[in-house]
C-alpha cells in the first residue's frame, strides 16, 4: 500500500539536504567549462523533501512555486480556497496569507493560469526574498501535453533569469555531471546536475528553490521546463551567472499532489529517469547553440567519445561500442551523401564524421536472450549550413549552428536511456522491450569550396541509389538517407527513428511547437504523437504516402533528384520520403519499422527538443510498433 505526503512530511523533509557522489562528471568535451550555469539539482522523498532551502553565505534562494489551481488548494469549498498544506510548507511562512487570498481571487482561477510575486523579508537575514506562486492552466487542448510546460517555462524564464544572476535568452555555459540516484533514510531520491561551482562562495547569487506540486504524468514535462530555463551554452556572462562568475543552485522539490501515491510505478519512474533526461535535454542544447568556430566536426566527435567515457565510468561497459568513420573511410565506403555534404568543409581540416554508438547489455537471462527489439537512432548532425554552392541569404544563413539538433537530441538521449535502464526496458508483452540501442551521428559541415557538391553533380548513396543534386542546400536527407541504409543493412536494425531540423516547410506544416513525424506504420506514428504528449517534445503527423511523393524526384539522369520540383507538395512529406528510400527494399514490408521526426521549429534556440521523445518511444516499446 502507498502512501501520500502530508505537511509534517514536507516540514521533515526542509531540513534534509541529501547528496550524491559525482563520479562522471562534463569534463573533457571541446567547450571548456565555466561556472556561469546554473546548477541544477532535483530532489524527490516520500517526505515530499523540499529539502532544500540551501545554506552558506549567499542570500536566501528565491521562493517558486507550482501546480495546478486545484494541485495549490485543498479543494474544500465551493471557491477552491483553502491552501494546501504542501504549498504552506513550501513557501515563506510570511507568504500564506498573501498567497491564500490570491488564490481565491478570479486572477488565479482562469483557464490560462497565473503568476504572483511579491518579496517576504527573511528576519534572519534581513533579506527580502523573492516569492512567486506559477498557477498552470487546468486545460489544454488535444493536441497539447496536459502539464501544459509551455506555460510554467514562459513563466519561470524570468523568474529563474533573475534568481541565477540576471539576463535573459541563452544562458551561460558550464559542466554537469549525471550521478545515479541515491537513496535518503526517509525514502527520498536525489540526483543532481552540478555545474561544477562553488555553492558556497560568499559572491554566491540568490538561486532559487522551486517547488512543484504534481501528479506523476507532470514530473517529467515540469521538471523539463525548468530544466530549458537554465541553457547551458553562451558566451554572456550576465546570462544565469553573477558579476562574480559564480553559478546559482537551483533546486527543484517534487511534491505529489494530494492523493498521489509516491509508491506507484508511474511516480518512481518518472521522478527516477528525470534528473537524466534534464541533463540530456540541457546537453542537447548546449551542443545546439554553440557557435560553430569551437563546435566543429571534430567538437561533436569529442563530445560523443565523452559520453562512451561516462558511461563506463558508471558502469556500462558491457555491451558498449562505439566506431567513427571520417571522411576518407566514408569515401571508401560508399557514403556518398555523407562525404559529399562534407568534402568541402574537409579540405579545411574539418572532416564529415559518421559515429556509432552501441548498447546491446548481457541478458538477465537466457529466456530473454534473443527478445526485444534492436533499435537505431539516427541524428542530422550539420554543425553549420552555409547551403553549400545553393547558398543561403545573409539573414538565411544566420542561426544555422543548430542544425545539428537532431543529432544532438540522438547523442543525449542514447546517454540518457542508458543510464536511466531504458535498455532492455519498455514493455511486458513476450519480446517487448529494447535489447539492443544505436545512436548513428551523421555529422558535417556544408561549407563552400572548390570540391563541393554541384547542381548537377550525380553521386551514389550508401544504399546504393544514384542521386542528380538539384540544390546543396537539401543537405540533410543526403547524410540522412546514408545513415538509415546503414542503420538496417549494417546494424540489422528492427526500428529505426531519424530525427533532423530537416525543413524550413516543417514550420509552417505543423508550427513552432510540434515537430512533424511520418510513419511506415500506424503504430508508430500513435507512439510518436502519445509521447510527444506525455514529455512535451510536441509531434503532430504528416501523410505517410510515398507512392505520392517520390513522383517529386524523378529525372532521367539518375535515380532520383534531392530535392522537389513542386515546392508546394507537401515538401515535409517528400523530405522524409527521400529518406526512407534509402532503406533497403521490401526491409518494411518485412516488418521493419521507420519513424521520421522533423523538428526544424520545435529544436530552435537550443531547446534540447527531442531527447524526452525519444527516451519516451523507447521507454515505452512495444514490438507490435514495427506492425
Amino acid at each position: 500500500m502507498g502512501s501520500a505526503a502530508t505537511a509534517a512530511d514536507v516540514n521533515a523533509g526542509l531540513a534534509a539536504n541529501p547528496t550524491a557522489a559525482d563520479p562522471t562528471g562534463l569534463g573533457g568535451g571541446p567547450l571548456p567549462p565555466t561556472p556561469t550555469a546554473a546548477i541544477l539539482k532535483y530532489v524527490t522523498a516520500k517526505a515530499a523533501a523540499t529539502a532544500v532551502r540551501g545554506g552558506g553565505n549567499g542570500p536566501a534562494p528565491a521562493w517558486i512555486v507550482v501546480g495546478t489551481h486545484a494541485a495549490l488548494c485543498s479543494g474544500s469549498g465551493d471557491d477552491g480556497g483553502g491552501l494546501s498544506p504542501l504549498v504552506t510548507a513550501a513557501l515563506p511562512a510570511p507568504a500564506a496569507d498573501v498567497v491564500s487570498a490570491w488564490l481565491a481571487s478570479p486572477a488565479a482561477t482562469g483557464d490560462s493560469g497565473g503568476v504572483l510575486s511579491f518579496p517576504v523579508l527573511d528576519g534572519a537575514a534581513q533579506d527580502l526574498v523573492p516569492t512567486s506562486l506559477v498557477v498552470l492552466p487546468t486545460r489544454t487542448s488535444r493536441h497539447n501535453c496536459p502539464a501544459a510546460p509551455h506555460v510554467a517555462a514562459e513563466r519561470l524564464r524570468g523568474l529563474l533569469a533573475e534568481a541565477a544572476g540576471g539576463g535573459r535568452g541563452r544562458g551561460g555555459g558550464g559542466a554537469e555531471a549525471l550521478p545515479p540516484a541515491a537513496s535518503g533514510d526517509d525514502g527520498s531520491s536525489f540526483s543532481e546536475c552540478n555545474g561544477g561551482a562553488d555553492e558556497a562562495a560568499p559572491t554566491a547569487p540568490r538561486g532559487a528553490v522551486v517547488t512543484i506540486i504534481t501528479t506523476a504524468a507532470g514530473v517529467v514535462p515540469l521538471g523539463l521546463a525548468v530544466a530549458r530555463c537554465l541553457p547551458l551554452g553562451g558566451r554572456k556572462a550576465s546570462i544565469g551567472a553573477s558579476p562574480a562568475g559564480t553559478a546559482a543552485t537551483v533546486r527543484v522539490a517534487l511534491v505529489p499532489a494530494a492523493g498521489v501515491d509516491v509508491d506507484s510505478e508511474d511516480w518512481v519512474k518518472a521522478t527516477t529517469l528525470l534528473p537524466y533526461l534534464a541533463a540530456g535535454v540541457r546537453r542537447a542544447g548546449w551542443w545546439t547553440d554553440a557557435p560553430p568556430n569551437e563546435f566543429t566536426t571534430d567538437a561533436f566527435v569529442a563530445e560523443a567519445a565523452a559520453v562512451v567515457d561516462r558511461l563506463r565510468a558508471a558502469g556500462h561497459d558491457d555491451g558498449l561500442t562505439v566506431e567513427v568513420k571520417r571522411a576518407a573511410a566514408l569515401a571508401a565506403g560508399g557514403f556518398g551523401g555523407l562525404e559529399g555534404v562534407g568534402r568541402a568543409a574537409a579540405d579545411a581540416g574539418r572532416e564529415p564524421a559518421l559515429v556509432v554508438l552501441t548498447y546491446t547489455p548481457t541478458p538477465a537471462s537466457t529466456a530473454t536472450a534473443t527478445a526485444g527489439a534492436r533499435v537505431a537512432l539516427v541524428g542530422k548532425g550539420i554543425v553549420f549550413d552555409t547551403g553549400g554552392l545553393s547558398i543561403k541569404s545573409r539573414a538565411g544563413m544566420c542561426g544555422m549552428r543548430g542544425d545539428c539538433g537532431g543529432a544532438a537530441a540522438v547523442l543525449a538521449a542514447f546517454e540518457a536511456a542508458v543510464l536511466g535502464g531504458v535498455v532492455r526496458g519498455g514493455g511486458d508483452a513476450p519480446g517487448a522491450g529494447v535489447a539492443s540501442l544505436s545512436a548513428v551521428l551523421c555529422i558535417a559541415e556544408n561549407a563552400v569550396g572548390p570540391r563541393a557538391l554541384r547542381p548537377d553533380d550525380i553521386i551514389s548513396m550508401y544504399s546504393g541509389r544514384t542521386v542528380m543534386i538539384n540544390n546543396t542546400d537539401a543537405e540533410g536527407r543526403l547524410v540522412l538517407g546514408d545513415g538509415v541504409a546503414y542503420a538496417a543493412r549494417d546494424l540489422r536494425a528492427s526500428t529505426i527513428i531519424d530525427i533532423a531540423t530537416l525543413t524550413g516547410a516543417q514550420g509552417i506544416a505543423t508550427g513552432k511547437r510540434h515537430a512533424a513525424v511520418m510513419a511506415s506504420s500506424a503504430g508508430l506514428e500513435a507512439a510518436a504523437i502519445a509521447a510527444g504528449r506525455t514529455t512535451g517534445d510536441l509531434t503532430h503527423a504528416v501523410p505517410y504516402c510515398p507512392e505520392f511523393f517520390l513522383k517529386e524526384f524523378s529525372t532521367p539522369a539518375a535515380a532520383m533528384l534531392n530535392s522537389v520540383r513542386d515546392r508546394s507538395n507537401a515538401q515535409v512529406s517528400c523530405a522524409g520520403a527521400f529518406i526512407g528510400s534509402h532503406l533497403p527494399s521490401g526491409w518494411i514490408e518485412r516488418g521493419g519499422g521507420w519513424l521520421h521526426v522533423d523538428c526544424a521549429a520545435p529544436a530552435e534556440g537550443g531547446t534540447g527538443y527531442g531527447v524526452a521523445l525519444l527516451v519516451e518511444l523507447l521507454r515505452s516499446y512495444r514490438e507490435e510498433l514495427e506492425k
